[in-house]
């Protein structure tokens, strides 16, 4: 059974892992727009990740997972909020913070930090990657240490 807590949100993943990326860049992730696949993209700034994290693969993967499950929250909640026929309803603090209130809860529930969590994983590993041989290493150790979390997250996952 899954454990599903907001719709499905429709995203395609970009791991940015290049030197002129944290030049110009302040953001861990930010959500754009894939027009030609009619999807939103999350962008992963692996740089400015590093940058304030530090370098290692574990830190940074759970840092990857929680920014791209922040935006992702973000689109679901959109979703949930058009499908019930109430966007544009609320406010924008008020649909903020039933973002928030929505990540919390997902953060709290082993069940659903299990089912997000291997979304988050799964979408960061299929990911488009922009990298340079600066990152690259890094890239894939971080890909690996995902492998590391979600397994402590699986005991959770309800099948």
């Amino acid at each position: 059974m899954k454990q599903q807590f907001l719709p499905e949100a429709q995203v395609t993943t970009i791991i940015w892992a290049d030197e002129d990326r944290d030049e110009v860049s302040k953001w861990f992730a930010a959500q754009g727009d894939d027009l030609k696949n009619q999807r939103a993209t999350i962008e992963i700034n692996l740089p400015r990740i590093i940058k304030v994290k530090g370098d290692k693969p574990q830190e940074v993967a759970l840092q990857m997972i929680d920014s791209w499950l922040a935006i992702y929250i973000v689109l679901a909640t959109r979703q949930d909020l058009i499908d019930k026929q109430v966007r544009g309803w609320l406010s924008a603090e008020a649909e903020t913070e039933l973002q928030a209130a929505n990540f919390k809860v997902i953060k709290a529930s082993p069940i659903l930090w299990s089912f997000y969590c291997e979304k988050a994983v799964n979408h960061l590993k299929e990911s488009q990657s922009y990298k340079t041989e600066k990152y690259r290493k890094l890239l894939d150790g971080c890909l690996k240490a995902m492998d590391d979390i979600l397994m402590e997250a699986r005991p959770f996952i309800c099948v």
